[in-house]
């Protein structure tokens, strides 16, 4: 059957995919089979962001696995459950401990993006043993390998969906980019609504880098650098306060006026320009500005050189994994 223009597009917005259970298969006895009979328990004081992702990992047992599981907010005297919580006592941002015994499960995040990573993680074991089968664990801890993990929209240039974010989220990734052409206001397809974008990529647990695509037609030293992003970062700063980080593309490559020597002769400027990320705008804007220093566009920085390259997998590939028996 021969596919439509753009039918790609109803895959990423698919988050769970139908039937991917073999229900031939019996649970080993160091497994745990999550069955109608497990409610999911979450904090009664439980946030939106929760909430969703107890909801999400609901849809996939029901969708994927064929089992209908209810949410139960606050204490309950079920048996069967499977906990959501927070553990502040882990410290790497996203990471997770997972305890698995035949009638309960807890997933403890280090923050709630954590819990999210948490039933990802799950969902991920579930679809590669073609069963609701959980192997039974003491403390298994999984923490990012590195961070950000940056993705643009494989749905379009800059063109995101709220289910299509979700899937990114689901793939490991934490963080989008997105350009801004021309000022302030536009991105690559012309006027965004960079604040719904990001309230978009927020509910998903993810964060938004913006790579700024406005030319110029020369480098500047670090002060006249500064002096010049400021009004365009205070502008967009004043309408969308949320953005994570800003990539400062400043590139003489960018300019038309520039001959190719000129280009390849332009001084380099050090990564990062602006101040550390604790100290924010005082519109509330982006904390971190870097600057593209290589002669090449579309290199964010240069240590990403460095990072490992993954454009696809399982949670499970980009978790540190750490075995961690309670006493």
């Amino acid at each position: 059957m021969a596919e439509n223009m753009y039918d790609f597009r109803k895959f990423l917005d698919t988050i769970h995919q139908k039937d991917l259970r073999d229900f031939t298969l019996v649970k080993n006895q160091n497994e745990t089979e999550i069955n109608g009979d497990f409610a999911i328990v979450i904090p009664a004081e439980a946030s939106d962001f929760i909430k969703n992702t107890a909801m999400d990992f609901v849809d996939y047992l029901f969708v994927s696995m064929n089992e209908s599981l209810r949410i139960i907010s606050g204490e309950t005297e079920q048996k069967k459950v499977i906990r959501l919580t927070v553990n502040t006592e882990l410290k790497v941002k996203r990471s997770f401990r997972l305890i698995c015994s035949d009638d309960v499960i807890t997933i403890e995040g280090a923050d709630e993006r954590g819990i999210a990573m948490g039933c990802y993680y799950m969902e991920s074991v579930m679809t590669m043993r073609e069963a609701p089968f959980i192997p039974h664990t003491d403390g298994l801890l999984k923490e990012p390998l590195f961070t950000p993990r940056m993705i643009h929209s494989a749905y379009g240039m800059d063109v995101f969906t709220e289910n299509y974010l979700k899937r990114v989220a689901h793939a490991g990734y934490d963080t989008v980019l997105v350009y801004l052409r021309n000022d302030a206001n536009h991105g690559s397809n012309g006027p965004c609504d960079f604040t719904h974008l990001i309230d978009m990529a927020e509910a998903a647990g993810l964060d938004v880098y913006l790579y700024s695509g406005i030319k110029t037609s020369i480098t500047p030293p670090i002060p006249k650098q500064k002096h010049f992003m400021k009004p365009n970062t205070a502008h967009f700063s004043a309408n969308t306060p949320k953005p994570k980080v800003w990539f400062w593309s400043a590139n003489p490559a960018s300019s038309p006026v520039m001959t190719p020597i000129q280009r390849r002769k332009s001084p380099a400027v050090p990564n990062v320009v602006s101040a550390p990320a604790a100290k924010h705008h005082p519109a509330g804007g982006p904390a971190t500005i870097f600057r593209n220093s290589s002669p090449c566009s579309g290199i964010p920085f240069t240590n990403m050189r460095r990072m490992p390259i993954l454009c696809s997998g399982l949670t499970t590939g980009l978790m540190r994994r750490k075995i961690c028996v309670s006493s």
